[in-house]
């Protein structure tokens, strides 16, 4: 598929910019591959989509890695997961230096469908429900889709140790740098970003970040997380030993900000991570995700 205004190319659903197959497995989020020309630091891409002929939504685009000499340029689209049997039509769009390629309203030239799923089937050991009148709670009502985005390595100076307060151990970690790179999100985190944390009794981390990133096209991006690091069951003494364990597992759940344009929908996501501590080598490594609510399960 390929659209032309002026000088501006589009261009989908080829070798070099694929898009999602026509059937996708149920629950499970698309990604679409958009490619342009000429390349240029003012393209946006973004998808206007709707899920069963619903309310459309625009879907901002992130810019792969590119260079001015290059022939084209190219945008990944994350589309959204749906439930079984949906529809999802999309339409990308280009704007740049004051020109666009638009949608035409109330066209969707792309579309793919989603796989049925097969009944789940209890366990024959499953209890019986004692009264019928309890709610069912044994299902979830909504079902998350997660994007992997990018993954971040972060080192770490050595620890300030302000000691055992009230609300626990109290130690700031603050970065050396760090990059960030993914499908969707690279680029730098800045020096000094840091995170304030309080470690409990039961060697449980309180992360509380605060951080940057330079983006490899040009945005800066500010994030603030908070989250949990497993010390052990006696880190917080071997912390102050000086002889933490090597590694130590994370969940955090970050937000983001920005006034750039290519990144302003990050400021509207929920994101979270998952990774581990080197405390021997001072790096951090997590894999970054942005979470969608999906669909709402049928109650029974």
């Amino acid at each position: 598929m390929q659209s032309q205004h002026d000088d501006l190319r589009l261009w989908y659903g080829t070798p070099d910019a694929p898009a999602p197959p026509d059937l996708v497995r149920a629950f499970e989020p698309a990604m679409l591959l958009v490619g342009v020309a000429p390349v240029g630091l003012a393209n946006q891409v973004a998808a206007l989509v709707r899920v069963d002929g619903g309310s459309p939504r625009v879907i901002q685009g992130g810019p792969l890695p590119f260079s001015p000499g290059d022939p084209a340029q190219y945008f990944r689209v994350p589309l959204p997961a749906a439930g079984p049997g949906s529809t999802v039509e999309y339409a990308p769009m280009l704007t740049g230096a004051g020109r666009m390629i638009p949608v035409q309203p109330g066209e969707y030239p792309a579309r793919y469908q989603v796989a049925s799923a097969q009944p789940a089937t209890p366990p024959a050991s499953a209890p019986a429900r004692a009264d019928s009148r309890v709610p069912d709670f044994s299902h979830a009502t909504f079902t998350p889709a997660l994007t992997h985005l990018t993954t971040a390595r972060i080192g770490f100076k050595r620890p300030q140790f302000l000691g055992r307060t009230p609300a626990g151990l109290r130690i700031n970690f603050f970065a050396i740098g760090g990059r960030m790179d993914g499908p969707v999100l690279n680029g730098n985190v800045r020096e000094n970003s840091a995170d304030y944390m309080l470690v409990r009794e039961d060697g449980m981390g309180l992360i509380d970040v605060q951080g940057t990133v330079d983006t490899d096209d040009g945005a800066i991006l500010s994030t603030a997380y908070m989250g949990l690091i497993d010390f052990g069951e006696d880190g917080q003494a071997r912390l102050l030993a000086g002889t933490p364990e090597r590694y130590a597992r994370l969940q955090i759940v970050p937000r983001y900000l920005s006034a750039a344009p290519g990144y302003r929908w990050m400021n509207r996501t929920q994101f979270m991570g998952v990774g581990q501590a080197d405390m021997v080598d001072k790096t951090i490594t997590y894999d970054l995700y942005a979470v969608a609510t999906v669909d709402r399960n049928p109650q029974t």
